[in-house]
């Protein structure tokens, strides 16, 4: 075999169509529990723009807000289900080794949520101060309330399913992602919008939601955890008050570069949609209605990218350097396959504002302008970022989650938000300018982790 893997090829060697399958059926619970997340998201941003344009504008500074502070706690514990998958495949294997794991994620977590959540709390405070607009703020803050209190609870929930990814059951998080959406569509229609005798409470009744449900669900992982014989040679709750200081210093160096990787990259997509508030609520409210479809497609490739790292990770634990490439390999065409129906999707604009926009709702042109120009240019970026992410996940599976941190970090605050800001503000492209500079960056990150992804493989 050569030592340089020569990612893509179709050659039996390289891709293997038995380890497709087993891709395919491990990632699919993880994507479809991320897209039942985000379907609760989706449906309450649907009935936020039922509340006015305005409104949706602020949905926009709201969520792009809390998803780059959540995004770093939430994917820092993807470490949790990295590490179970490698040490379950090690030879002599204490279970109880899985238990310190778990309990450790479960602390990390805390540690986690009490500076983020501060920095939720007095979010409106950050927003006063880059200069947006004050009715705007106001409909933010009681939302980051909200969101402070849920975060806890999300994080602790996140713990356990990374627990039952890692010991190879990620079935277990489809399910109980099955049996909370009807909650959360529940809640989020009453808080919303006023009904079943709950308080109308608009934007800010998208967490309102979210904190009932995420309390109460939780609750129920954790008892069933507890009560069943099926994990009791885990000691999940043994000495669960200890803080084991090793794990934690495990989950914290493999952890952290990828909660700060994937937080930075996004506080770079946040600063765009800050910027895209100086051009008015109209390309705001038509970015965030696009951000909907996409958040769709990036949650099925971080739910590969998450089955990915995992699978890489067991098969590198045995030195199978083959395996390796065919499980790379079969990601890879797995997304040319996505990317080719979400091109067909998104070549239809108009067609996917009416789900969020009544028919008898008059639309400007200018609007419908900015939908469908910000659809196109969302299509080109999801091809070049959903092989950057695939690839850095695959380092991170071979254990390296440095690289691609430093690669995403300097590509996006050096290359894509200067390039973002010239062609916007400089040049004068308005709000277009800020999505085609922004892609400057994800070109020159993804040659990179390629690059460093064959050179890792050929080390194995």
């Amino acid at each position: 075999m050569k030592d340089q893997a020569l990612l893509l090829s179709t050659s039996k060697q390289f891709l293997n169509y038995s380890v497709m399958a087993r891709l395919v059926s491990f990632s699919a619970p993880i994507c479809t529990t991320n897209i039942i997340g985000i379907a609760a998201n989706f449906f309450a941003i649907f009935l936020v723009a039922q509340l006015g344009e305005t409104t949706l504008a602020a949905s926009a500074l709201a969520t792009s807000t809390y998803t780059t502070l959540m995004l770093i706690a939430s994917t820092s514990l993807y470490a949790v289900s990295i590490l179970i998958s490698y040490a379950q495949r090690q030879a002599a294997l204490d279970p109880k080794k899985i238990g310190l794991l778990f309990q450790s994620g479960c602390w990390f977590s805390l540690l986690l949520a009490l500076p983020i959540g501060l920095l939720l709390w007095y979010a409106d405070f950050l927003l006063h101060c880059i200069g947006q607009k004050a009715e705007l703020i106001a409909l933010t803050a009681p939302y980051f309330k909200f969101s402070a209190i849920t975060l806890f609870p999300i994080l602790l929930s996140i713990v356990i399913s990374q627990f039952f990814i890692g010991i190879g059951t990620p079935r277990f998080t489809l399910l109980t992602a099955i049996l909370r959406l009807p909650a959360m569509l529940f809640f989020s229609y009453g808080f919303i919008l006023g009904h079943f005798g709950l308080p109308q409470l608009g934007l800010a009744g998208v967490m309102a939601a979210n904190c009932l449900v995420q309390v109460l669900y939780c609750f129920c992982l954790f008892l069933y955890l507890y009560f069943n014989p099926r994990f009791k040679t885990y000691a999940l709750f043994e000495k669960c008050y200890y803080i084991h200081w090793s794990s934690l210093a495990q989950l914290f160096k493999v952890g952290m570069p990828i909660g700060i990787q994937y937080g930075c990259e996004l506080l770079v997509m946040t600063c765009l949609t800050y910027f895209m508030g100086y051009y008015g609520s109209q390309p705001l409210a038509a970015s965030q209605l696009v951000s909907q479809y996409s958040l769709l497609v990036i949650m099925l490739v971080h739910g590969l990218s998450q089955g990915l790292s995992t699978l890489i990770s067991g098969a590198y634990s045995q030195k199978n350097k083959q395996l390796v490439m065919q499980y790379m390999n079969a990601a890879l065409l797995i997304l040319v396959i996505l990317l080719s129906i979400v091109t067909f999707c998104y070549a239809h604009p108009e067609a996917l504002m009416r789900f969020f926009i009544k028919e008898d709702t008059q639309v400007t042109d200018s609007f419908l302008k900015y939908v469908t120009y910000f659809f196109y240019l969302s299509a080109v970026s999801l091809a070049i970022d959903g092989f950057r992410i695939l690839l850095s996940s695959g380092l991170r599976g071979l254990h390296n989650t440095r690289f691609s941190m430093y690669v995403g970090i300097s590509s996006l605050w050096l290359v894509s938000l200067p390039m973002a800001c010239f062609i916007s503000f400089t040049l004068h492209q308005g709000p277009f300018g800020l999505s085609i500079g922004f892609m400057s960056g994800l070109i020159l990150a993804a040659a990179l982790v390629w690059k460093k992804m064959r050179q890792q493989i050929a080390l194995i």
